[in-house]
């Protein structure tokens, strides 16, 4: 089994912890493997096609950044089945994506759709809403149909990370950090996959429909208790940082990355520091701090 790399949380549901030096490397997984400039992808065993499009969805990606931002990711992708997966990775849950940002990051992503991810996707299935459902089916999914996509968008919140590390952002606090990788994988995807941007909007709408509540709310709840918190609460936050993405995004666009690597630079900083830092790039995350301290008054 490889060892993981750094603590890092995923987009939709659940929590991996990883601690190992950035500056180790391990082989990527042999076997068949897709290779270009900067970017490589092992895969299981008859699982070429989804490789593919693993492959240029990503390429896709690097190349935008590096067109747009001058950021020269080289990143490697482990596309597993549950066998493989089980045996390099057997104390993650299968199906569940997630990074390891060693020099050359590896992003770990499962080949088929039963995984963790999407079976907790679906038990929301009776709980969608006909006006979300409406939404889905104007984007043309249905509701199973989306949900067995969101593990592939998840590999480009993971890339999100790599690229919040390329940008000289390497000490953001938790709250924020996860915010980056997510504006970085928005924001290519309202440029190059509109369609996945949409769905993307629509799924952070879908969480706690049961009518239950998230326990904890704060930001200051999220960076300290992080990997500990309960799968659903997490899922709720990370939900919260889609839906800001969006707003920044269209108010600022690509240039929030520029403000952002120009504003923090290096500095490590708690969730009270940052908003002072952001309060000098935009208004709306004072509004959208506000907003959070009274939901579920």
């Amino acid at each position: 089994m490889k060892t993981k790399a750094l603590v890092l949380i995923l987009l939709v549901t659940f929590v991996v912890g990883v601690t190992v030096s950035s500056a180790v490397e391990i082989t990527p997984l042999s076997g068949n493997s897709i290779v270009g400039e900067g970017l490589r992808v092992d895969y299981s065993e008859g699982y070429e096609s989804k490789a593919r499009v693993q492959f240029n969805r990503l390429g896709s990606m690097k190349s935008f950044y590096k067109e747009q931002k001058g950021l020269d990711l080289k990143i490697n992708v482990e596309l597993l089945d549950r066998n493989d997966w089980a045996r390099e990775y057997n104390d993650v849950p299968y199906g569940l994506p997630f990074i390891m940002l060693y020099t050359t990051p590896i992003v770990v992503l499962p080949a088929t759709q039963d995984g963790v991810v999407v079976e907790l996707g679906l038990k929301n299935k009776d709980y969608v809403t006909s006006d979300l459902k409406k939404e889905l089916s104007d984007i043309g999914y249905t509701f199973e149909e989306a949900v067995k996509l969101f593990p592939d968008l998840i590999g480009l919140h993971e890339v999100g990370h790599s690229l919040t590390f390329e940008n000289g952002n390497t000490n953001l606090n938790s709250w924020f950090n996860e915010f980056m990788a997510t504006y970085f994988a928005y924001a290519y995807l309202v440029n190059k996959e509109p369609k996945h941007a949409n769905l993307w909007k629509v799924n952070a709408k879908i969480t706690y429909l049961d009518g239950s509540k998230p326990k904890y709310t704060k930001l200051k709840d999220f960076d300290e208790i992080y990997s500990d918190m309960p799968v659903e609460n997490y899922d709720w936050y990370q939900k919260q940082f889609t839906l800001l993405a969006e707003r920044v995004y269209n108010s600022m666009g690509l240039n929030f990355i520029d403000k952002v690597k120009e504003v923090f630079k290096d500095d490590s900083v708690n969730s009270e520091q940052t908003f002072e830092k952001l309060r000098t790039i935009s208004p709306i995350f004072d509004q959208w701090r506000e907003e959070m301290s009274n939901k579920f008054k």
